[in-house]
């Protein structure tokens, strides 16, 4: 959720500094009511098993495509960690049975 965050604070729909997990993005998001649901360029995709129990998120690059960092964890501290999980950023097709919510954000300033 960190990598994801940097964006989001770039075009400033968050407006501070403070660490979120994926499901204080997905609230922050949801309680702003400033998005579309739909996948595109730009949607924030969601993964969990409901969208009380997000666990993940990752953005779309297009239809078919997003940038996650995967196979780390909140724990994953360390380069050494996350070369033993193999944790990195990638770009990998999107896993559209997965999603548990997506959305287009608008600006929320």
């Amino acid at each position: 959720s960190g990598f994801i965050q940097i964006p989001l604070k770039t075009v400033k729909i968050i407006k501070d500094d403070k660490d979120r997990s994926a499901q204080m993005i997905y609230n922050y998001i949801i309680k702003s009511k400033k998005y579309e649901n739909k996948l595109a360029a730009d949607s924030i995709l969601f993964y969990g098993n409901s969208k009380d129990k997000i666990t993940h998120v990752a953005l779309a690059l297009n239809e078919n495509l997003m940038i996650e960092a995967g196979n780390g964890s909140r724990h994953c501290k360390t380069r050494k960690e996350a070369a033993r999980r193999d944790a990195r950023v990638r770009i990998i097709p999107i896993k559209k049975n997965y999603i548990a919510s997506l959305f287009v954000p608008y600006n929320l300033e």
